[in-house]
């Protein structure tokens, strides 16, 4: 049974997982369903066989230390990528395209949910969100690097820019000490709407196993 199939079933299934997320006990939940009309024994019935569906799912979705592992690898490659394309980008048509921000959430989210084996669960969550974060970030950095050497090759030249490459601690002084001028508003909404879609991709029931 599939995590995600358990919520958009039936009305009243989906009224159960929510109470079991929320930790109410099956006789309360029974006792919710009776006063909606339904037959004690069939409420009794019908909590118990969702309630076992969802132990299943929620052993289902558990990663494991390999899940984990190859979900860290799937998750950095997506950062870097994406990261790398979205500089590529600006540097190709010299405008910054905001949204590709949130394809940079949605390639790490995805790809954290596919190297993990498609488990679900926190840690895949905070992986998610802060591969990102980091491809984001690395976007961001590569773009400010782009345009600044080429101010700097206009204005003095290639040999006077050699020296200045991603890895040099110019760049980087450079870069953290123009970051408050460099994120606007509008970067915040698609930054934003990157980290919720990336946290929401690996969620998990949100059923504690207890």
């Amino acid at each position: 049974m599939n995590a995600s199939t358990l919520e958009g079933r039936d009305e009243e299934t989906a009224f159960i997982v929510r109470e079991l997320g929320k930790g109410t006990s099956q006789a309360i939940i029974i006792q919710k369903l009776a006063e909606d009309g339904m037959h004690a024994s069939e409420a009794t019935q019908l909590v118990q066989n969702v309630r076992r569906e969802v132990m299943t799912a929620l052993e289902d979705e558990r990663p494991s230390g390999v899940s984990l592992a190859t979900a860290l690898v799937g998750g950095l490659v997506a950062a870097l990528a994406g990261g790398i394309l979205w500089s590529v980008v600006v540097a190709l048509t010299d405008y910054e395209i905001g949204y590709m921000a949130w394809g940079i959430g949605l390639l790490t989210g995805s790809a954290v949910v596919l190297f993990s084996g498609r488990k679900k669960g926190l840690a895949l969550q905070v992986m998610a969100v802060s591969f990102s974060a980091a491809g984001i970030a690395l976007g961001k950095y590569l773009t400010f690097h782009h345009f600044v050497r080429e101010a700097i090759i206009q204005k003095y030249g290639a040999e006077a820019a050699a020296g200045f490459t991603p890895l040099s601690a110019a760049a980087m002084s450079a870069f953290f000490g123009a970051l408050g001028s460099l994120v606007s508003g509008y970067d915040f909404l698609w930054i934003g709407l990157a980290v919720v879609t990336a946290w929401k991709m690996p969620k998990g029931l949100g059923v504690k196993a207890a």
